[in-house]
């Protein structure tokens, strides 16, 4: 082979490389050197070698038969191939593992929503119940011309006709406010050991969405609420008392008339709740007569803490 031919045959290797290595980087849409650094390398260390072993084809001037270029050539493509090889396992595992984070990236994103779709379901709920909580709270406000705080206040033995026409309006707010509040209470999740940690993250975030419903209730309704217990604890006190009056025969004809309103509502005066009144009752020594309900607030309010004063009022209302 002369030297003219040598060259041509030199530089059509270099084309056919070129060629080679564009193509590989065009289909990964990536650098050879950015995705397997090591290929890049040693791609390059065969060129050099193709380059000595040719130079010294070169300068021994030897002519070679088409065998002897076959094996030269299946000597110097077959650790390329092999790097290709190695480089399309690699291409494969690596575009696998993105699949797989794109899924999990993908099935965190659905969680993600899921929750996001839960707190707004709750939000919902809760301005629902709590619109519907304030419109009986409107609704008795309007009826008596004043707030619960004072209506409370008002709430008295010698005052206790003036009230009756309430009652069914307290019972809807206690009565919805303790479902509003269990219903709350009930909606967070447990997070569980064999979650992973963005399901875990999920629901903290749905768990701290719940508690800020809780805090938002105490702040607009704790107040109205805790009132609307203490009358209503009233309420049945008054049955309680009415029933023990009425159900006498000694009792004045006048007295039965001034409580009668309230002996209607004697089916709301359950046993569990009457022998938790009377057990108030003997603690605080209070007799059973018309401002017994005077001398028992006053009792519980001096003696007892707003909270204590708040399970008493629950033990009575929510007793089945």
């Amino acid at each position: 082979m002369d030297i003219d031919n040598r060259i041509i045959f030199f530089l059509i290797v270099l084309f056919v490389l070129t060629l080679v290595f564009k193509s590989f980087e065009k289909l990964t849409k990536e650098k050879i050197s950015d995705i397997v650094p090591l290929i890049g390398v040693i791609s390059m260390l065969s060129f050099i070698w193709f380059l000595v072993i040719l130079n010294l084809w070169l300068n021994e001037n030897k002519e070679l038969d088409l065998n002897n270029w076959g094996d030269y050539l299946a000597g110097f493509f077959a650790p390329m191939l092999f790097l290709w090889v190695v480089s399309g396992i690699y291409l494969q595992k690596k575009e696998f593992t993105n699949a797989i984070n794109q899924y999990k990236k993908s099935v965190n994103f659905l969680e993600k929503q899921s929750i996001n779709s839960d707190i707004q379901h709750l939000n919902t709920w809760f301005n629902r119940n709590a619109d519907m909580l304030q419109k009986y709270i409107d609704s008795i406000i309007n009826k008596k011309s004043k707030p619960l705080v004072e209506i409370n206040k008002d709430f008295i033995s010698n005052n206790i006709t003036n009230y009756r026409n309430i009652a069914t309006e307290i019972d809807n707010i206690v009565n919805l406010e303790k479902y509003i509040i269990e219903t709350l209470k009930k909606a967070k999740r447990k997070i569980k050991e064999k979650l992973n940690d963005q399901e875990k993250e999920n629901i903290k975030l749905f768990n701290t969405s719940v508690d800020k419903f809780l805090l938002e209730f105490k702040m607009l309704f704790g107040k109205n609420c805790f009132f609307s217990k203490s009358i209503a604890l009233k309420i049945y006190l008054q049955i309680y008392i009415t029933i023990k009056i009425t159900e006498e025969k000694e009792t004045d004809d006048d007295v039965k008339d001034l409580i009668k309103n309230y002996y209607e509502l004697k089916y709301l005066m359950t046993e569990e709740k009457s022998q938790i009144i009377n057990d108030l009752l003997n603690k605080h020594s209070i007799k059973e007569d018309l401002s017994f309900m005077d001398n028992l607030f006053t009792a519980i309010e001096k003696e007892e803490t707003e909270e204590e004063q708040e399970n008493i009022y629950n033990r009575i209302i929510y007793e089945n």
